[in-house]
């Protein structure tokens, strides 16, 4: 994101498009405060920032977030949600997640009052999409070849069109159905098509995007730039980008194929998921797992999570956030089974009918889901040029180019440079939908000619029985932290250090959450020291967004 702001669109003067409307006193807002204003019906959120009054839409298009509650600095606004960063001079997403774009409106002021000056057409929706090059001209000759269905792969094909890019764009997609959200699967029960899907057919088909589903790539020839798909067809290449995702680990102990097991990870796991009346074994204590639990015991007759470390989300999110999503999941009659492992499964008539543990006991089950991790979907890759790592993904630098001219790689089965966080130049992986869609959003902007590199900070989210926490930053080491709040209410932040320096924040709660705040200290790369954090006499969490936020 850039700090300098561009020139506002220009405004369509015909009194009969406009629509203008008196919003408060100029001395009604305070520097820096945001508030909400009812606009023919319609939320927006404006800021007074030293006297300059930006007006943008009031509602995040990803989540419905309401923006004013959001954080706010140098003309860029972020949700209070998941962080999605707009520019409130033209609405612009400049950090995900999310698709959409904000209507940004013009101010005046006069005698001292605010007003809106707003074109009709702009308070008709709550988001738009951002305008894309039209088809007319298109330059013919091989086109960018993106691999995968996932929001790395979707995000970097529409900022591609943004861009001005001219040429075709062609999306290859195993799957078939068109791209989709796949973190809604374990967060709302019969998921459909029309429910999870980015964009319709006739979105993709106006903006000459090409998408092949029922596609899998089996070979890469880079030297003639040309992928092979498995039933044989070869697509030619200009640039090839790799955004394949991954597939479920399988488990492979003893009954791992009887029916009643079951993965979530495309579309029909959901859809087809059967669980009412029936006993639920979550394997792994993982996103996957724990948000399968929540989601499925409103429909289950038991839900059990069997936990291979003494609390769940202990190297991801911490032992504090594990010891109060225990007692979350204790309050919601749902079983954590800790320091626990699955040897074997039983079953009779081909379908399972028990989990053995570690130890010998025995649990109940007529459906169990796995959760045990991803593995990167790179098999392909074994034999061509493209360099894959011992663990299966693809090692990028900072432009997400692999070791092949022309190839790059992106999403979650990619490992590229974190070094602010990481503290290292060694690739890292992070397999989160944010960072999967920014990589998608920098690899079109290198494409399209634009001298860039990545610079955003890693942000997930999860929701248990309605319980979210949400972290900021990047972490291997959760053991030098610092909490701030009350654990035994449920509402606290968590800050983790490396050599004295915040380089994460978990919050836990839906009180005083500080990880968009520390969103945008980690963009400006402002240094938050231990004694900041320990010593701060602030009276109530709340007060951290002076302190830390400047």
């Amino acid at each position: 994101m850039s700090d300098v702001f561009p020139p506002c669109r220009q405004m369509v003067t015909r009194p009969e498009d406009v629509h203008v409307e008196k919003l408060c006193g100029v001395e009604e807002m305070k520097n820096g405060e945001l508030r909400e204003f009812t606009v023919k019906e319609k939320p927006v959120v404006v800021v007074n920032d030293n006297g300059t009054f930006l007006a943008m839409g009031g509602r995040c298009p990803h989540f419905d977030a309401p923006m004013w509650w959001g954080t706010y600095a140098n003309g860029k606004l972020r949700c209070p949600y998941h962080g999605a960063c707009f520019d409130m001079r033209t609405g612009d997403i400049e950090d995900y997640p999310g698709l959409d774009c904000l209507p940004s409106f013009q101010t005046k002021i006069e005698n001292g009052d605010v007003y809106i000056v707003a074109k009709k057409d702009q308070l008709v929706d709550v988001k738009r999409v951002k305008p894309m090059v039209p088809p007319q001209g298109m330059v013919q000759r091989a086109p960018i070849v993106i691999v995968g269905g996932g929001p790395s792969s979707q995000v970097c094909a529409e900022v591609l069109r943004q861009e001005g890019f001219r040429g075709g764009i062609v999306i290859l997609s195993a799957e078939k159905y068109l791209p989709y959200d796949r973190v809604r699967l374990t967060k709302m029960l019969g998921a459909t098509p029309e429910a999870v899907c980015y964009r319709d057919e006739t979105f993709f088909k106006k903006h000459h995007i090409d998408v092949r589903l029922n596609s899998r790539v089996e070979g890469i020839d880079s030297e003639a730039k040309i992928v092979t798909l498995e039933n044989g067809a070869k697509v030619e290449y200009s640039k090839l980008v790799l955004a394949v995702g991954g597939q479920p680990r399988r488990l492979t102990v003893p009954g791992h194929d009887l029916k009643g097991v079951r993965y979530i990870r495309q579309l029909d796991d959901n859809r087809t998921m059967d669980v009412k009346g029936k006993k639920v074994v979550v394997v792994g204590a993982s996103f996957i797992g724990m948000e399968s639990a929540s989601l499925w015991r409103k429909e289950a007759a038991s839900v059990t999570v069997i936990c291979n470390d003494s609390v769940p989300f202990k190297r991801t999110l911490g032992e504090p956030v594990g010891r109060t999503i225990m007692k979350l999941f204790e309050a919601n009659d749902t079983k954590i089974e800790t320091n626990s492992s699955v040897e074997a499964l039983e079953g009779a008539d081909g379908t399972v009918t028990h989990v053995v543990l570690n130890g010998g006991r025995r649990i109940e089950a007529d459906v169990v889901i796995a959760g045990i991790g991803m593995v990167p979907s790179t098999g392909f890759l074994r034999k061509s040029c493209v360099t894959v790592d011992q663990r299966g993904f693809i090692p990028v630098d900072d432009g997400f180019q692999t070791n092949v001219t022309d190839v790059f790689a992106i999403g979650d089965a990619c490992a590229f440079p974190l070094p602010y966080f990481a503290g290292h130049a060694a690739p890292v992986n992070i397999q989160h939908y944010q960072m999967a869609e920014m990589h998608g959003r920098t690899a079109a902007l290198i494409l399209a000619g634009r001298k860039t590199r990545l610079h955003s900070t890693p942000f997930f989210w999860t929701l248990l029985f309605d319980y979210p926490v949400r972290f900021a930053g990047y972490s291997v080491d959760l053991s030098d932290y610092v909490l701030r709040g009350d654990e035994n209410s449920g509402d606290y932040n968590l800050y983790y250090f490396r050599e004295n320096k915040v380089v994460a924040v978990v919050s836990a709660g839906r009180e005083n959450s500080q990880t968009v705040p520390f969103l945008e200290l980690f963009h400006k790369r402002l240094p938050i020291t231990r004694a900041q954090v320990e010593h701060a006499n602030t009276g109530s969490e709340q007060n951290d967004r002076t302190i830390f936020f400047r």
